[in-house]
Formats: structure tokens, sequence, C-alpha cells
């Protein structure tokens, strides 16, 4: 059995969009390390070792009623981390400072890493939710800055290189269309998912 972070984010979200009750108060309790201020699956049998920290450890932040302090760390201590996440193109699905961080698979030369060192810019948009709603003006403006010039650069791609920016994996991809909310977000958003 495992219980992911961002599995439960997502469906948090859905959630509150249907006007539901929010699983929020149960993801904090069971998945918030105190210790290390991070987002943790959980796994039974338990796991013998932490897993990698990826940008799911972070995807809380797109969750409205996060308590404040718990979002604050998150953004401060971990995403702002020139070392792990806020890299030239933020943040990388997997934080820079981990062994398995890599954009190319080092036994099938060419082979891209998928969710092993590129950003997404669905995982940006989501982590964008959370500098907006706790008002890191500065960082979310920035987040977009370099999101937006990378798609200006190198196009609507599947992910990009968290690092050069290059576009990577499949050509002309929607989702990526999700930074055009980052740098013109609709302001009657602030009464939906920003609130």
């Amino acid at each position: 059995m495992c219980c992911e972070v961002l599995t439960n984010v997502l469906y948090t979200l859905s959630r509150l969009a249907l006007g539901q009750p929010s699983l929020t108060p149960a993801l904090v309790e069971r998945m918030y390390d105190q210790e290390t201020g991070l987002f943790w699956p959980l796994a039974r049998p338990a796991l013998s070792h932490r897993p990698p920290l990826t940008w799911a450890a972070l995807s809380p932040l797109a969750l409205p009623d996060l308590p404040e302090a718990i979002g604050r760390r998150l953004v401060e201590e971990h995403l702002l981390d020139p070392s792990r996440f806020w890299l030239p193109v933020p943040p990388p699905s997997v934080a820079a400072d981990e062994p398995s961080f890599s954009l190319w698979d080092p036994i099938i030369p060419g082979l891209r890493r998928y969710w092993r060192g590129p950003t997404w810019v669905n995982t940006a948009w989501l982590v964008w939710l959370g500098l907006v709603r706790l008002g890191y003006e500065e960082p979310a403006t920035e987040l977009a800055r370099r999101i937006g010039g990378t798609l200006r650069a190198h196009g609507l791609r599947e992910y990009y290189d968290s690092y050069a920016g290059h576009g990577m994996g499949a050509r002309t991809f929607a989702w990526s269309a999700l930074a055009v909310e980052l740098s013109e977000p609709d302001p009657a958003a602030a009464s939906s998912y920003l609130a």
C-alpha cells in the first residue's frame, strides 16, 4: 500500500472544487514531517530508507487551506533553495542535490529521465499557486518570468531542462500553456483556487 502526496493533493483540490470537505488536515497529520518540514509518502510495509526528495513534497503548497506556517516553511526552506528546487527553470522534478537527479539516463544514452530532473510547467503552476496565496509576490513573479521565458525560447513542450531550459519530450504539449496563467492570472481566480 502506498499513500502518495501529490495524488492526495490533487484529490483534495478536486474535492474542494466540488464543495466537499478538505482532506488537508489529514494530509498534514499523516504526511507532514515536522523535522524536515516536508511532506513524505506513506507506505506499508514501511520503507527501509527515505525516498528521493521530489517536488511532490512541495505540492501541498497548492492547497488553499494549508496552514500558513507549513506553507512558509516549504517555500523558504525548500522551494527557494537554489541548490535544490530554485534552479534557472524551477522547480525540477527531483531536488538537484539528490543523487538520483538526472536530465539524462546513464544506462541508455539519449533517453530522457522523465521525472528525475526536468521541469514540468504543470508542477511549476501548482507551487506558484502557493507562492501567490502566501504573498510571495517577488518569487511568484520570478517563477512566472523564468517559465514564460523558457516557453518563449523553446515553445510548448512536455517538460524542460531545469538548467538550460531546452524543451524536452513531446512538442506542442498543451499543459505547458499553463504558463499563461502564471504571467496573466485571472483576477477571478483569487476567489477560487487562490483563496
